[in-house]
């Protein structure tokens, strides 16, 4: 017979017994310093230009709100559920850095909702499960994790809580219908980003290991694992099979398991684990620089949570390493790292909680209390006052990103918008999606990331680059954006590069610059044809980054045959 496990040590039991937070009065005032350190550490990069994948997710997005599909009309490698929703967002809020930003705040502030019930249901203690909310309200924010960018590692957070909850309600309330839904969960999560498999494997472990320990023989804890793995893997399978139905009904079943697996294994292979070591050690010391107390209460809290002897242990014995190996796949950038702020928030929120109630003077605990938060608050805004205060958006963007013309795009999505009417299609040469974004109009290829088209690395670029070539020709642009920067076209000198030639051959032919870019800090000018005299005199000489091409007039003498 199953027996029920009790998750609550004996000091947040006294805890949970005193008066404070428990009452109506406290609860809401703490809540009300909660939200308003959630809302005031966000504004400031609120208006901060959205970035390739937020640009990329978002026009996916817009290209399912008008009927497209993923991996047909628009092509990523991720999977699908960060597209639709991206679709939700623009359904309510406009395709602005504002707009999507608003959207995963208030996406995320959910995420802060979940881990503070996981928190209660954990440790049946008010002031642990507030500690948990305030800790994932500050440490979610931080730069070192990108905490402004609505990536697929943020978006992961809510199913990937959910699940969590419903596996620690399964444990606490023996009810099975939770592990369904913890399964369940787990499959949004794993859908929304691949990595996010490390992290469900611990939930499915959390499960699983208390049923173990308060099994009474080897048959019975066989016949719960058991139980417990079917029901899990039945909410898992279930979202999976609609996902696999859906694109298998729309016919495009094959690009779907080529984009979602097959091409990022393609990618994994020709990264240097050097580079990779070296990407992650850095990040990963940007972190404990901006959170060094709540780094080390986290990590500490976790390592005695391994320790203790009951079943509280399986909370520290895994989420904290797991979570940190899964920003491992990959080049690695600072977006990964978001996948640690459930654990962090968990550990560093059980640990804060646990310090004060060793503080037994109630006249002292005031004062710890509010060392605690400054402790927790103020690393972040010494370590990055310009992300917090005090720089511009564009400047900020600038100062993380470098070179890449994220800033610029606004300026650029302005000029296509003012030129073209709202059904009229565009090229990109080059991975800058935020300024399709921003125009709200569609590209001529369902290219809109050229690094897939740029190596030998992928046995299919020919091809890409071939239905490219093709799709550029059918549509013939009224406008082409060409971004000249690596950073933006990852050209491979080992690949066959022939389209480039063949665009340029195109451009040379049949279109004029109706534009150049620069990129300055904290951002560069667009200069406009129509608006300098001498245009063709002032782009002579100078190797402007950014060219945007307008398909010229029809000439005398010329042919249809002879534009072609």
């Amino acid at each position: 017979m199953e027996t029920e496990v009790d998750l609550a040590s004996s000091s947040y039991r006294r805890d949970s017994a005193e008066p404070g937070p428990q009452s109506g009065r406290w609860f809401w005032l703490l809540w009300l310093l909660i939200g308003l350190v959630y809302v005031l550490l966000r504004i400031g990069p609120l208006d901060i230009p959205l970035d390739r994948d937020e640009g990329l997710f978002g026009y996916i997005g817009q290209t399912v709100l008008r009927g497209g599909l993923p991996y047909r009309d628009a092509i990523e490698h991720k999977p699908p559920l960060v597209f639709y929703i991206n679709a939700l967002c623009f359904l309510v809020l406009p395709p602005t850095p504002t707009g999507v930003h608003l959207f995963l705040h208030a996406y995320n502030f959910l995420t802060l909702l979940v881990l503070y019930r996981i928190a209660k249901a954990y440790t049946s203690c008010e002031r642990a499960a507030l500690w948990v909310a305030f800790v994932f309200a500050v440490f979610s924010s931080t730069p070192a994790i990108q905490g402004f960018t609505a990536s697929t590692e943020m978006f992961l957070l809510l199913p990937f809580a959910l699940s969590l909850l419903c596996a620690v309600k399964s444990v606490k309330n023996r009810h099975w219908r939770h592990v369904f839904l913890s399964g369940f969960f787990g499959a949004l999560t794993f859908w929304t980003k691949q990595t996010a498999a490390l992290m469900l494997l611990y939930v499915v472990a959390h499960i699983a290991l208390p049923r173990v320990s308060a099994a009474e023989s080897r048959r019975e804890a066989f016949i719960v694992v058991l139980r417990a793995a079917g029901l899990w893997s039945g909410g898992f399978l279930l979202v999976s099979a609609v996902i696999f139905g859906y694109f298998s009904y729309c016919g495009i079943q094959q690009e779907f398991v080529y984009w979602s697996f097959i091409h990022n294994l393609l990618y994994s292979k020709g990264l240097d684990r050097s580079e990779t070591v070296s990407r992650y050690a850095g990040f990963a010391l940007d972190i404990l620089r901006e959170g060094p107390l709540l780094i080390g209460v986290a990590v500490g809290s976790s390592l005695w949570l391994s320790l203790r002897q009951n079943t509280r242990r399986y909370m520290g014995i895994g989420l904290l390493p797991v979570s940190l190996a899964a920003a491992v796949p990959g080049i690695v950038f600072p977006h990964y790292f978001a996948q640690i702020a459930p654990a962090v928030a968990l550990a560093g929120g059980f640990g804060v909680a646990e310090i004060l109630v060793k503080v037994r003077d109630r006249k002292k605990r005031p004062l710890c209390l509010l060392v605690c938060l400054l402790a927790i608050l103020l690393p972040p805004l010494l370590a990055c006052p310009s992300y917090y205060r005090g720089n511009s958006p564009d400047g900020f963007s600038r100062e993380f990103f470098g070179g890449c013309p994220f800033p610029e795009s606004l300026d650029i999505a302005e000029l296509l918008t003012d030129a073209l009417p709202p059904d009229e299609g565009i090229f990109i040469l080059g991975s800058e999606p935020q300024i399709l974004l921003y125009t709200e109009r569609p590209s001529v290829t369902s290219f809109i990331m050229m690094y897939p088209l740029m190596s030998p690395r992928f046995p299919r670029y020919r091809e890409f680059q071939e239905r490219t070539w093709e799709e550029v020709q059918e549509a013939k642009p009224s406008c082409i954006v060409v971004i000249g920067l690596q950073s933006s076209l990852l050209l491979d000198t080992q690949g066959d590069l022939r389209m480039l030639d063949q665009i340029g051959a195109l451009l040379d032919d049949q279109y004029q610059v109706n534009a150049v870019g620069t990129l300055d800090t904290p951002k560069g000018k667009l200069f406009a044809r129509n608006e300098m005299p001498e245009f063709d005199e002032f782009i002579k000489g100078d190797q402007f980054p950014i060219h945007v091409f307008r398909l010229r007039a029809p000439q005398p003498g010329d042919t249809p045959e002879g534009r072609e």
